[in-house]
């Protein structure tokens, strides 16, 4: 094969191809090993293709043995196996290009493996213009597999970059917008300020982890920290549910009001009274999330007269972005909220 390889090479007259006539067929072949680089030759004349070892692994077939051209593209992905044929259409050619350049999948019957592959090919011809007819070609492949994942994972997380700020943007700007109506101007900065700490709190959760989510309880346990004089007085207990970052950023909301009321109005307000937060999910029909704020042993409750942001937030905000049911009851011995979210709506996909 190398020697094919470097004989071909040598009846080329392009004044763009390498001269590798100083190298060695041994030092030629450590050359290719080094750069994990595949060669295989085509005979036009009886249509058949012979692989060296690396490229056979590529395209799980046979090394040093003849197979037909139909049998190599039959490991071309359907998805790539119209635009590589249409590319070796026009190779074949004479008056069109001699040359080939495509990175295209190739899946392995072996194990059914899908893997990236980058081939380059010269074709040479018999005869001359548009009489030629094609003769041999040579083509080297590497596998480009890594890069490509690489290259998909960069567009995800960049995706995910500009999806994240977006949402930021329209988190803060709502934030702003409510916080204006129900707040006297003196009032307005240092409550904007403990809700974007809130809103910060949570999205350190998520990268923390370096996922695009967090878990339930690491988004209530992060909204605990300000409240650290009450800690000892705050339980959570429910199963692992892994939350989407909008998700996330939502429920770090409600928990963040609802910790910050219990802490000036509710059972954290006094000496002796406690916050128990549970959670379970019910997968009947579609599943859903049952998450339940139950307030014990504070002063007497009494119901608002109105409704200021915290209750937007806690009430409107779950039930138009998680399509939640929520149910408030202010219980004079201590509220109790109680919501069922649709799974659909907060879990990781």
């Amino acid at each position: 094969m190398l020697d094919e390889f470097l004989t071909g090479r040598r009846q080329v007259k392009d004044t763009e191809v390498t001269s590798y006539d100083h190298l060695t067929p041994e030092e030629m072949q450590v050359g290719l090993h080094v750069a994990k680089v595949g060669l295989g030759s085509v005979d036009y004349v009886t249509n058949t293709v012979k692989l060296d070892q690396l490229a056979a692994r590529m395209f799980d077939l046979p090394a040093s043995t003849e197979v037909t051209r139909e049998i190599l593209h039959d490991r071309i992905h359907p998805e790539d196996r119209g635009n590589v044929e249409r590319l070796v259409t026009e190779l074949l050619d004479p008056m069109d290009i001699n040359t080939f350049d495509a990175s295209h999948r190739v899946i392995r019957p072996s194990d059914g493996s899908i893997a990236w592959i980058r081939v380059r090919k010269k074709i040479w011809f018999q005869g001359e213009g548009d009489e030629a007819k094609p003769d041999k070609a040579v083509f080297a492949v590497i596998d480009i597999t890594t890069e490509k994942r690489a290259q998909a994972l960069s567009e995800t997380l960049i995706g995910e970059l500009r999806h994240r700020g977006k949402n930021v943007i329209t988190v803060i700007s709502g934030i702003a917008r409510q916080l204006s109506r129900h707040s006297d101007p003196e009032a307005f900065p240092e409550k904007l300020v403990s809700r974007l700490n809130a809103l910060s709190r949570n999205m350190y959760t998520v990268d923390a982890q370096g996922r695009s989510h967090s878990s339930l309880q690491d988004v209530f346990t992060q909204q605990v920290e300000p409240f650290a004089d009450h800690v000892n007085r705050i339980a959570f207990d429910g199963p692992q549910v892994n939350l989407s970052q909008d998700a996330a950023q939502i429920l770090a909301m409600v928990a963040h009001e609802l910790l910050t009321n219990a802490a000036k109005y509710g059972a954290l307000s006094n000496e002796k009274g406690r916050v128990e937060v549970t959670w379970q999910l019910d997968h009947q029909d579609d599943g859903n999330l049952h998450l339940s704020w139950r307030e014990i042993d504070g002063p007497t409750v009494v119901a608002p007269t109105r409704e200021g942001y915290g209750s937007q937030v806690v009430t409107g905000l779950t039930r138009m972005s998680l399509q939640a049911e929520v149910a408030m009851d202010y219980a004079p011995n201590g509220l109790v909220a109680e919501f069922t979210i649709p799974l659909s709506q907060i879990t990781q996909s």
